[in-house]
This record gives structure tokens, sequence and C-alpha cells, in this order.
């Protein structure tokens, strides 16, 4: 069979009838509350959809599991007493779906994403996953149920995906797909009939639009051609090309619905929750079943408000990394625990107590270090992972410390951190090279340069005081501006002087200093009591904003090299 592109249908929003296109003939049936089934004839296109409102408690989803594959649609429907079933991935030989499989939470053994094929994935929740061309996606432990899809999408983000290729605008074959609305709370499954007299099928694009004209916000075309079948209440609603017979193929998507709901899952139809220490109780679509996390050593624990089982081995507990040597990493994901060889990559692995990640080997300075490599360029890891940055593009330069490095703006006339005067009004402070401004002039202040602060002009003047500022004392005295840090000292302020606790148990109450004080950018040349804005093109008489624009152009200066 040819890997290439069929089928899919998505509706967004609440289940609505979508209204027919010009021409064409619509015929909706309720199949069950929530279940809606659309016949539909256009000219020589003949279509089956089914639309399910996936909000209603009684709702669930069940794929293939390994140990079933290789039936038709309707077998797999009729075994598990699905309402609505549909043909599921392309396959190789021994039904092994190309792309990734879980079915009723059993992984396929070797099943995984494919960069070069898509999946449609859901958790017992309910929650679903499309899967993007390109990427390689890690098997979230707590997706329920999965099928592979072809590499190419047919809608995204509400809009139908055309493509000029012959293979995709000429091609036209039976077609199986799967969507869902924007909000998640609508499912569509459709298969359009092909390779008949009555029915030509449809071509990619076709098919894309069709998607999008039912309201589809992300769609993904199944296996296609003579594996296209759709199955209502055990029997098949769609029509095989002609002379063929219903195909055995890898694996199916179902729709079930419960109905009586059993009364212990009443408000948590589809939910797991911890009946106690070891416990687990599991209701889907309001099927009530019991599993003992203890007997595999394991403890049930809420995360979020949903019971999983914990790994004993999860020391750090049901989501935490740690070393178990230089290499290798061990890591738990909602309580299920999995190891990974660093080395592998070439990477160590660092543990900082409480978390642990792989280092690329350029870290130098550890997991999340950052070192200058050149006057300009600054090298980043986060969590273990590298990147480089150029701060040139921004005019700046990279200064570092000999442990800690950062772009400096080149305005940053006294280094990457620290604070001075630029005249008599404008007060400069720069913190890990971002830079910031004040008026001292703003607060009926000056700027004084010994001591890089806002000041009462009078101190400027020659005037004489003391002051204490939190744990800093500060001197006016011939003009100059005199500063002291007594935590340095392991002493207190009082009355304008760093004073040991002894010294200062007779003493009176420490002087007001809320209008004594200077405006400072920091007793460390920081930003903190300043009233400070960016200059130039970012400029922002808004303090927080400011701060908040000096955070983003230090994050700014650090760009991944593909």
């Amino acid at each position: 069979m040819r890997l290439g592109p069929f089928t899919a249908l998505l509706i967004v929003g609440s289940v609505g009838l979508a209204p027919a296109p010009a021409g064409a003939d619509d015929v909706w049936t309720n199949v069950h509350p929530g279940i809606d089934h659309l016949h539909r004839i256009d000219g020589s296109q003949i279509v089956h959809a089914v639309v399910v409102d996936m909000s209603r408690p009684e709702m669930w989803l069940r794929a293939t599991r390994d140990g079933e594959r290789g039936q038709t649609a309707t077998a797999f429907a009729q075994s598990v007493g699905a309402a609505v079933a549909i043909n599921g991935d392309f396959y190789l030989d021994g039904y092994q779906p190309r792309g990734l499989a879980i079915g009723a939470g059993e992984v396929w053994a070797g099943s995984v994403d494919l960069v070069d094929h898509c999946f449609f994935a859901c958790t017992l929740e309910r929650r679903c996953t499309f899967d993007t061309w390109g990427t390689v996606a890690w098997t979230d432990p707590e997706w329920r149920n999965a099928v592979g899809a072809n590499g190419d999408p047919l809608v995204e983000n509400g809009l139908a995906i055309i493509r000029a290729e012959a293979f995709y605008d000429s091609d036209r074959h039976p077609r199986s797909a799967v969507g869902m609305s924007q909000d998640q709370r609508t499912l569509i499954l459709a298969v359009v009939q092909g390779r008949r007299a009555d029915s030509a099928g449809m071509t990619f694009n076709e098919t894309a639009e069709l998607m999008a004209g039912l309201g589809a916000w992300n769609a993904l075309m199944l296996d296609g051609g003579g594996s296209s079948a759709l199955v209502i209440d055990g029997g098949r609603v769609s029509d095989l090309p002609t002379g063929s017979g219903e195909r055995v193929v890898a694996n199916h998507l179902a729709v079930m619905r419960t109905d009586p709901i059993d009364a212990r899952c009443a408000g948590i139809e589809n939910q797991r929750a911890c009946v106690d220490a070891t416990v687990l109780q599991t209701c889907e679509g309001g099927n009530y079943s019991e599993g003992d996390c203890g007997f595999f050593g394991a403890t049930c624990e809420e995360i979020d408000g949903h019971g999983v089982c914990v790994d004993p081995r999860c020391t750090r507990g049901p989501s935490g990394h740690f070393c178990l040597d230089g290499t290798v990493i061990a890591g738990c994901t909602r309580g299920a625990y999995g190891e990974g060889d660093c080395g592998a990559f070439g990477t160590t692995c660092e543990d900082t107590g409480g978390d642990a990640f792989c280092v690329d080997p350029r870290c130098t300075r550890g997991g999340m270090g950052k070192v200058c490599i050149s006057a300009t360029v600054l090298a980043s890891c986060d969590r273990g992972a590298y990147a480089e940055g150029d701060c040139a593009a921004y005019g700046a330069a990279c200064e570092d410390t000999g442990e800690d490095a950062f772009c400096v703006d080149p305005r940053c006339a006294a280094g990457g951190n620290g604070a001075f005067c630029a005249d008599a009004d404008l007060l400069v402070a720069c913190d890990r090279g971002a830079y910031a401004e004040a008026r001292c002039s703003d607060q009926g202040k000056a700027c004084a340069a010994d001591a890089a602060a806002c000041v009462d002009p009078a101190c400027l003047e020659g005037g004489e005081r003391t002051w204490c500022d939190g744990p800093v004392a500060w001197r006016c005295q011939g003009g100059l501006v005199e500063r002291e840090d007594c935590t340095a000292r392991a002493e207190t302020c009082l009355d304008g002087s760093c004073r040991s606790a002894e010294d200062g148990e007779d003493a009176g109450p420490e002087a007001p200093s809320s209008d004594a004080g200077p405006d400072v950018p920091g007793a460390d040349g920081g930003l903190e009591g300043c009233d400070c804005r960016i200059a130039g093109p970012l400029g922002t008489p808004d303090r927080a904003a400011a701060l908040a624009a000096l955070v983003a152009l230090a994050g700014m200066l650090v760009r991944a090299r593909p």
C-alpha cells in the first residue's frame, strides 16, 4: 500500500450540524444522545461523518491494544462494544502501525513517534494532542489512547492546509480522518467513499477544505484507500471500493459510551482518584475499576487532583529527576519511572540536590552557568542545554566575572554591575549588564557622584547629617556622601552609624529615614528603591514595566544557534 494522504474530518466548537455546501444533500441522524451521523451526497462524492459530544460524561475513547491487532473495523467495533469505530494508522508487515500506537493505556511494542509521521492521542480525562510533522514527541504516560496519522496535517488552527503538488491536488481516493474542535468538546470521525461509480473519492486538498468547512480546528489523515471504514453500532455504514471486501488493518479508534454510569463514578466519570495510600480507582466514561498500586510496591498519590501510582524509585516525588551516577539520569513523570543514559549523547549527569539533568560538555560552568567565549559571544546553559548568543547584535559586549557572564549595554560605563552619575541629575544603574536610569530632580534631589545615589542637595552644599536606610549607614560631610553596609561587619545601623548589638542595647529608637535617605539603585548597585526607567527606544515611565523590559532584554541576548 502507498503511504500517502487520506481523508480527515474535524469540527470545531460545541456540536453543531454544519450547513451543507451548495448543491449537497445532507442527512443527519441522531444515533445516541451526543452522537450524530452525517450522510452527505455532493455530486460524485459521498461522505459519512460522525460528530460526538465528548463533553458528555458517558463518552470515552478506546484504541486497539497490541494483542488486538489485525482485525477489520467492524470486527473490532463488535468485540469491544463500540458506538462508533474507524480504521487507524498506516501499517507495516505483521500489522505493525507505522507511528505511535497506544490502546487502553498500553503502548504497543516498538511503537514510537516518527519525525515524518503524526498522531492523535488523548488522556483518560479526554485532553487530546495533535502531533505536528517534523518533530519527535516522547510518549506521555498520561496518553491512554493514540493512533498514528499521515505526516501532513489537513487542518491546523482552523485553516485548511492546501498544497500545490499533484499528489495533494489531483489524486482522488477513499479517505479516513479524525479531528476535534478548538475547545476539544467535539470529536469528528469521517470517511469519504471512493473508487466507486457513485463516489470518486477526494484529493488531499478537497478533504482539507471539507474539514475546514465543517469547522475543523485541527485534523489529521488516517489510513485510506481500501482501509477506510466507518462503523456505527457494529455495522459498517461506509461502502467499500468496488470489488473489495473489508480490509483487515492494524489498529482502530473507537467511541465508547456507558449506560448507565456507575454510581461510584458520579462527578468523576473520566478521572482517577486515590481510595487510600495504595488503591487507585479509575472511572472511564462512568465505568468503575480499582487497581492496587501496592501490588507493585508503589503508592497512590494525587497530582493536580488526579490519582497516580508512584514507583518507589521516585525518591524525589512523582515528577522528580536525579542522577544514578555520572552519566545515568533517572526521572519520574507522574509517578512513572524511567532511566536515560546522558553518556550516549556525550553529556554528563548533574544533580543540584533538587533536580537533575544531562549537561552538554560545553557547559563549563555547570548546567545553569554562563560564560563569555569571546568579547561579544555569550554561551548560556539552561538545565544542561547549551546555546550561544551574540551580544554585538544589540551593540553590547560580553562581560565575564569569573563566576557569571552577561551581555553589557554600552551605556554601562561602570561595568555590568554598578551605578554612577552621568551628570548632576542623571543616575545610571546597571544590573548584570542591563541599563536603567533615573532623574534625581524628579524627587527634588541631586546625583552624588561619590555615592552614585540621588541625595538631598544640602549634602552636596556642605551640609552634615547621618541616617540609616535599613542596614546601610549614610553620612553627609564636607560635600561628600559616604555609605557603609553594616551587615558586612555583622552589625546593625543605629543613629546613622554601624554598631554591634551590645552597643545598641541602650540606644534610643532609630531616627526615621523615610525623608532623610537618598534614593539609591540598591545597596549593591541594583535597582531597588529607584524610580528607574529604561532609556532610549525601550523608554517607559512605568517602573514595573521598565524592570520587566530589562529582564526581557537580557533574555533576548541569548539565542540558540542551529
